[in-house]
């Protein structure tokens, strides 16, 4: 994958560990000051698995990639991935995007936190409580404030078996809270196959 350097392109290297040629990318970067980046997405070394790596800048350089580690649940092939991520200051940073977990390979919404420049192992969140028995969910972007409030957004599939759009949210100094529904508008369908792909965030608890 690539960040941009100065407005040219850079190379930023996989994880120490990828031996064999690797496949990556990344989708989804976030800046706290001029030279002060993260950037996000997935990696694969080989035939290995597909996981999701995050990147850092400082300085104006680009750090090695570091893969993030999944849930315990997670498939031996996750096909993971970093689908957002949001900064409130350098090195204190969220990262979220989705996995595959247990034996049916079903999909599920993961939530990465980066606290004094260290990355905890990745979890899933609560799904509002209307979700389907075998949980099924994505988070596709997150933003945070500088005062360490963070929204995450996404999708969920509810026990009817619809898609539905969700949100979830991190109070600044607290823990995140279960997600819940965010409801389709009335002429929607059945089923609206709902899903959010993009938030900002002005101050805590004001998204759009």
């Amino acid at each position: 994958p690539g960040g941009l350097s100065n407005g040219r392109a850079t190379e930023v290297m996989p994880p120490a560990s990828t031996h064999a040629a690797p496949s990556t990318g990344l989708f989804a970067t976030a800046c706290t000051s001029r030279g002060q980046c993260v950037a996000g997405g997935d990696y694969q070394a080989g035939s290995k698995p597909v996981e999701p790596v995050v990147a850092a800048k400082s300085h104006g350089h680009w750090s090695r990639g570091i893969r993030l580690f999944l849930p315990p649940d997670a498939s031996p092939q996750p096909y993971s991935q970093v689908n957002g991520i949001a900064c409130a200051s350098a090195g204190n940073c969220v990262a979220v995007g989705d996995y595959e977990y247990g034996k049916s390979n079903s999909l599920q919404a993961f939530v990465a936190t980066e606290t004094h420049g260290k990355w905890a192992r990745a979890f899933a969140p609560r799904l509002p409580s209307n979700s389907s028995a075998q949980a099924s969910a994505q988070l596709g972007a997150v933003a945070c404030t500088h005062g360490g409030f963070c929204e995450a957004v996404g999708s969920y599939q509810d026990s009817a078996g619809n898609a539905q759009a969700m949100t979830l949210a991190k109070p600044a100094g607290g823990r995140w809270h279960p997600a819940t529904e965010i409801t389709a508008p009335a002429t929607a369908a059945g089923n609206p196959d709902a899903d959010l792909t993009g938030v900002a965030c002005r101050a805590s608890g004001t998204c759009v």
